[in-house]
Order: C-alpha cells, then structure tokens, then sequence
C-alpha cells in the first residue's frame, strides 16, 4: 500500500490513479490486492482518497471521504483487465461501475472485501496524516 499527503483536487484527477499505475506491475506478479491512500493536504471536497486493485478478481474499489461531513463512499470497478491498470490516470478508462455506495463511517459497518481487510490500515493511516 501506497500511503502519502498531497494535493487532491478532486476524485478524477488524484494522483492516486497514477500511482495504482505505478504499482501494478509488483502487484499483479504477487497477485495480492494492492493500492494507494492520499490524504489531501490543501482545500477540496476529498479529505481522504483511496484506491485499491484486487487483481485475483479483476476488481478495483475506490474509496473517498467527504471533507465537509467526513461521509465516506466507494465505487466498484469490475472486469478489469492489468494492461489497463497498467496506463490508469483516471478512471475514466474503466469498465463496468457500480453505483456509488455511502458510509456514514467506516467504524462498525458492513464493508465489503477489499476494503474490510484494510480497514485497520485505513484509520491508522489517516489519524498519522490528519
């Protein structure tokens, strides 16, 4: 996993897409899920970008928190192919969306794999980058 702070404009523009990019070759050869979570570090609607590839499934899931109300929401991203992954820099590319689901909180839910095995991960990473 990919962990930093940056500057996040908004969803489709994150640098985290070119970063799933970056990382796909190592992920995909260890076929184990991988991926990127950027804190946004200057003004905008994101507080917390996340994108993560379940390569086994074809799968992508991305995963946003709302800075205004710290609202989280995810996307999934089916039948994705590694050479696509492989050029990401938005998902603009990808096929197959499923609507956009909203988490009043990640504590205490019913959060679908990939993201419930990361999810220790996930609050950690955002309480050392807040």
């Amino acid at each position: 996993m990919i962990v930093g702070c940056t500057a996040i404009p908004n969803r489709m523009s994150s640098p985290a897409w070119a970063l799933l990019s970056f990382s796909a070759p190592a992920g995909f050869a260890a076929r184990r899920p991988f991926g990127v979570l950027l804190h946004n570090n200057s003004d905008g609607a994101l507080a917390t970008h996340v994108v993560l590839c379940e390569p086994r499934q074809g799968l992508i899931v991305e995963a946003w928190e709302r800075r205004r109300d710290r609202v989280w929401l995810d996307r999934r991203y089916r039948g994705v192919m590694r050479a696509t992954i492989e050029r990401l820099q938005n998902p603009a590319a990808l096929p197959e969306a499923d609507k956009v689901l909203e988490h009043a909180t990640l504590d205490g839910q019913e959060v679908d794999e990939p993201l419930q095995s990361l999810l220790p991960l996930l609050r950690a990473a955002r309480a050392g980058l807040s």
